[in-house]
C-alpha cells in the first residue's frame, strides 16, 4: 500500500479523488491534506470554523465540498487558485477571497444555499461557469473592476438575488446568468458588454 508520497515542487494541480483510495490519504491524520502546497481536501466533516493554513497555493477541486457543517473559511493570501467544485454543497454563511486569487473555477461556490454575502478577489479577470449557480441567500454580487467575461448561469437560481453590479471591464456575458433569480428587479449592463449568451 502506498503510504508515503513525495510531491515534486513543479506539481500544478492533482485531480479530484486521485489519491484518495491510497494508505497515505485514508491513514493522514491531518484534516489538511496536502499534496505539496495544493490542499487536496480537508476530512473534519464536524468544523464550523475552518482557518486554512498559511502556505497553500491551491485549493483543489472538491477540497470541501459537501462539508455542510462548515460556515466560515479564512483563506490565506498564499492562496492563488481555487479549483472546480471546491466549496460546493458546503454550508458557508459568508466568504471573502483575498486579491491573491487570480483564478476560481467553475462552480467553486454552487448549490452553497446558506451563502449570503461574498467578497471576489480584485486580481480576478473571468468569472467561470455556474460559481454561485444555487446560492439561494445571497443577496448582493459585485463583480469586481478588471473582469472580462462572466460565464453560463453564474447566478442562475439565486432567488433571494436583488442587486448585481457589472464593471465597465465585462466585455462578455455567457447563457443564463440571471435564470430563476425572480428577486431582481433591474440591473445595468455596461457599454463595454459586446455579447451576451
Amino acid at each position: 500500500d502506498l503510504a508515503d508520497i513525495k510531491f515534486p515542487k513543479s506539481l500544478q494541480s492533482v485531480g479530484a479523488g486521485a489519491l484518495n483510495e491510497t494508505l497515505w490519504y485514508v491513514s493522514n491524520p491531518n484534516p489538511f491534506i496536502m499534496a505539496g502546497d495544493i490542499l487536496y481536501r480537508y476530512t473534519d466533516e464536524d468544523v464550523g470554523y475552518i482557518e486554512i493554513p498559511k502556505g497553500v497555493r491551491v485549493i483543489n477541486d472538491g477540497a470541501f465540498s459537501g462539508l455542510r457543517a462548515v460556515s466560515r473559511i479564512e483563506i490565506p493570501n498564499t492562496v492563488t487558485t481555487i479549483k472546480e467544485e471546491a466549496f460546493r454543497f458546503t454550508g458557508l454563511l459568508s466568504v471573502t477571497i483575498p486579491d491573491s486569487v487570480t483564478v476560481i473555477e467553475r462552480q467553486a461556490f454552487s448549490d452553497c444555499s446558506n451563502l449570503k454575502s461574498i467578497t471576489l478577489s480584485k486580481n480576478l479577470r473571468k468569472i467561470e461557469d455556474q460559481l454561485f449557480y444555487f446560492c439561494e441567500s445571497l443577496t448582493k454580487v459585485s463583480i469586481p473592476a478588471g473582469v472580462t467575461s462572466i460565464g453560463n448561469s453564474v447566478l442562475s437560481y439565486c432567488i433571494r438575488l436583488q442587486e448585481v453590479n457589472i464593471p465597465n471591464t465585462v466585455v462578455s456575458i455567457g447563457n443564463d446568468l440571471l435564470t430563476g433569480c425572480n428577486s431582481i428587479k433591474s440591473i445595468l449592463i455596461p457599454a463595454s458588454v459586446k455579447t451576451i449568451g
